[in-house]
């Protein structure tokens, strides 16, 4: 499965950061490669609301939405309520510290491909894993609740996460395509609308970046938004960016398939489509009445 190998990818990238590895062999109690295996398991339980909330918050800040920035992993911190500043380890400023801390590549990692697809002032989705571990460190080893990084990982998504999250950070993806969107009478209505939907996934694509295939990005994207009518005051492109996250397919490596990982293929337009028109604001029969329109 696509999200076992993500996961396998991403968490061969966290430990190959060498200081993310110190730190952690230092704060847990027991033999070092068993302590590792455990936090690995643990993290690779709570792997899918991660990768839901990196989603997420990649879409809250103004760019584009593959990487959280700054202000949204401060967006987040508020939304879990991590932040004391009583705390001699959870304050903002320790918060800080770890955002930069995992944005640390090695020299032998920033000219490589992965290198230059991470950006060095937000978070990917395997740094934020290494951020997570990090302040599960801080907020329930350092404070002496338990000497398990394991268990301070489990704490930290089940006590701080599972109950504090909005239903859209939690977003299932497949959630809506089982209950929503697989079905005949969705599916009868776009064979219907197939010839018009094919002409304008066509003619918002341009050539990726690095390859001659063109595709729908995600300004290609904001600009179908746009010329079609649909961002209003309450559909803005902050969920057109969530839109787009949720529809695109999923790729196991975000930084070597980074084309596929940032665009729509026609089958992800379609249910980004669906998407949109099951958020938008329908008008009643009064307001279509008064159009002098149909339907």
């Amino acid at each position: 499965r696509v999200t076992t190998r993500a996961f396998n990818v991403d968490w061969r990238r966290v430990v190959a950061q060498k200081n993310f590895v110190r730190l952690v062999n230092s704060k847990n109690e027991g033999d070092d490669e068993e302590a590792m295996a455990a936090i690995k398991a643990t993290v690779r339980t709570w792997y899918p609301l991660m990768a839901d909330m990196f989603d997420y918050y990649a879409c809250q800040g103004s760019g584009d939405p593959f990487s959280i920035q700054f202000n949204a992993y401060n967006k987040m911190l508020d939304d879990m309520c991590l932040v004391d500043a009583k705390s001699k380890y959870c304050r903002q400023k320790d918060f800080s510290v770890i955002f930069t801390a995992a944005n640390v590549e090695d020299a032998s990692v920033k000219t490589s491909v992965e290198g230059r697809a991470n950006e060095d002032r937000a978070l990917v989705r395997f740094e934020l894993l290494e951020v997570f571990v990090r302040i599960a460190i801080a907020r329930y080893v350092e404070s002496g609740k338990t000497g398990d990084v394991a268990e301070a990982v489990r704490r930290l998504c089940e006590l701080d996460f599972q109950h504090r999250l909005s239903p859209l950070a939690a977003h299932d993806a497949n959630a809506f395509r089982r209950e929503v969107l697989y079905n005949e009478d969705v599916d009868r209505v776009l064979r219907r609308a197939l010839p018009v939907l094919k002409v304008l996934h066509a003619k918002y694509q341009l050539p990726a970046k690095g390859s001659r295939s063109a595709v729908m990005g995600i300004e290609e994207w904001r600009q179908f938004l746009v010329d079609t009518g649909c961002l209003n005051e309450d559909f803005t492109m902050r969920e057109g960016k969530l839109v787009f996250c949720w529809s695109k397919m999923n790729v196991a490596d975000e930084l070597r398939d980074e084309v596929r990982n940032q665009s729509l293929t026609f089958t992800d337009f379609l249910e980004a489509v669906c998407r949109v028109a099951g958020a938008s604001s329908m008008p009643t029969d009064e307001q279509i009445k008064r159009a002098g329109a149909k339907d």
